[in-house]
């Protein structure tokens, strides 16, 4: 549902999605809308208002992408060419969004591995660390790296279209100021 901000009134109802919406956002132009279905696998694109300053409404259908999983979170930068999904699977997908109505596939990554520790064979459906994982994500202002972190005791720094990690940081529970300890 869409409401006016001067006088609460709803808008609009914006309907397509089969279950809860889990994030919604604003391309940074201000004209485009991106809905993400928790449970049915989807991003739907809509093109909600004009470019004039009446605020007329476009359309009531939008454009939707099937996604491999559910969407945990989305991020998009701040110059708006750029999106990033964080799935329930762990993974990541990367839009370019220079159009924002249509945006084009860049790169897809897992990060299963980085939030539970690590590539070595340690992680496995038995490790004491393999239900840890990222619950939230974040572009950087250009849209070029992809910051993870959540439900596990590290945040991985990512390359926004080779996907692959850039740095990676361990968060420790000492509050000890004069330093953390393993």
């Amino acid at each position: 549902t869409m409401w006016a901000v001067q006088t609460g009134k709803i808008i609009d109802e914006l309907t397509g999605h089969e279950g809860a919406v889990s994030c919604i956002a604003f391309h940074p132009g201000g004209t485009t809308l991106y809905t993400c279905g928790a449970t049915d696998k989807t991003m739907m694109i809509w093109e909600v208002f004009t470019g004039k300053d009446e605020g007329e409404r476009l359309r009531h259908n939008a454009e939707t992408i099937a996604l491999s999983a559910e969407v945990q979170q989305m991020s998009l930068s701040l110059n708006g060419r750029r999106m990033a999904l964080l799935l329930r699977n762990g993974d990541v997908l990367v839009y370019d969004v220079v159009d924002p109505k249509e945006p084009m596939l860049l790169s897809t990554f897992s990060t299963t591995h980085d939030a539970a520790g690590g590539w070595q064979g340690q992680v496995g459906p038995s490790s004491k660390n393999a239900d840890q994982h990222f619950t939230t994500i974040s572009l950087s202002p250009e849209g070029d790296r992809v910051l993870c972190a959540g439900e596990s005791r590290w945040i991985a720094l990512y390359h926004a279209r080779q996907g692959f990690l850039l740095s990676k940081w361990p968060v420790t529970s000492n509050l000890d100021f004069e330093g953390a300890v393993e």
